[in-house]
């Protein structure tokens, strides 16, 4: 995202992160799923990792509301961070470009849940760092 969701040198979605349905759940790697191949992903994944933590999912929510509502009136400027945190959820959104200021987007919050859901299992904690040119 522009975050550790979304690049770690570009920004870092680190978030202890949600899902519903796991399929074959692993501990990391790094994506090799092509971008070109996925038109309606928003995030270019380039690694992501399973902490194995269990997160109450109503609070995992509540975070994520809180992410969005903030971002519809602020960007986390270059080399910044900004957290959230709920019960025993929380969430790291790292920008870690230079200068580039950007904003939090629900549909790229949604993905990431997703992504999380996906690689990690139901309600797990969890990072994504995205491709540092391509988000």
């Amino acid at each position: 995202m522009r975050l550790s969701m979304l690049i770690g040198a570009g920004a870092f979605l680190a978030a202890t992160a949600i899902a519903a349905s796991a399929i074959d759940p692993q501990v990391g790697g790094v994506s090799d799923e092509p971008n070109d191949e996925s038109p309606k992903h928003i995030i270019p994944i380039k690694e992501w990792k399973c902490t194995g933590d269990d997160l109450n999912g109503t609070e995992v929510q509540i975070v994520k509301e809180k992410g969005v509502e903030w971002g519809k009136w602020n960007k986390i400027p270059g080399r910044n961070v900004a957290r959230w945190a709920y019960g025993n959820a929380a969430l790291w959104i790292c920008n870690c470009k230079l200068t580039w200021k950007h904003g939090i987007v629900k549909e790229e919050l949604d993905e990431f849940e997703k992504i999380m859901e996906k690689r990690c299992g139901p309600h797990q904690s969890g990072w994504v760092v995205s491709k540092f040119l391509e988000r």
